[in-house]
């Protein structure tokens, strides 16, 4: 969570009293304090699960494999992570795409990306010819299998409140 507390760009949102109450707590505005915030959501659902002990955990996680309809995901050894970057699935470069949440079991791994009031982005890769869920998806084709060998289910979830 320290990663997505910085300074918000935002700042002009808010005059007088109202400024000074968001940046009263840590002497700044940060995205995380926004309604409209996908960092704030990922973190309120995905966020608090992975602080959960291992029995909650995987309870948690083989519900979201059953409405996931992942039959062959088991839970067992589930382990959740935030905001990760993966190698760039093109061209292999560090500081590619922004993994929202991920879970890892004994034998699956779900990237996921998570939308709140935006669309998923377009127009990414080498030859910008995928989109947000694409670029994951690619990376898992030609890297999951090598990188996650013990992994034999991979997917990619993209979560949203627009359909």
């Amino acid at each position: 969570m320290l990663q997505k507390l910085y300074q918000s760009n935002h700042t002009n949102a808010f005059q007088g009293n109202q400024f000074e109450t968001c940046k009263a707590g840590i002497g700044y505005y940060c995205d995380l304090q926004s309604l409209h915030s996908e960092d704030a959501i990922t973190w309120s659902v995905f966020g608090t699960i992975a602080r959960a002990n291992q029995t909650q955990k995987e309870k948690w996680v083989a519900d979201l494999f059953a409405l996931l309809d992942l039959r062959a995901a088991s839970p067992d050894h589930a382990d959740i992570f935030l905001w990760r970057r993966i190698p760039h699935p093109d061209t292999l470069v560090p500081g590619g795409p922004e993994i929202d949440f991920g879970i890892m079991t004994s034998n699956a791994l779900i990237l996921g990306e998570a939308k709140w009031l935006s669309d998923i982005g377009s127009g990414q890769g080498k030859n910008r010819d995928k989109d947000q869920i694409r670029l994951r998806g690619a990376f898992l084709k030609e890297y999951g299998r090598m990188l996650f060998p013990s992994s034999s289910v991979h997917a990619v979830v993209g979560l949203s409140l627009i359909p």
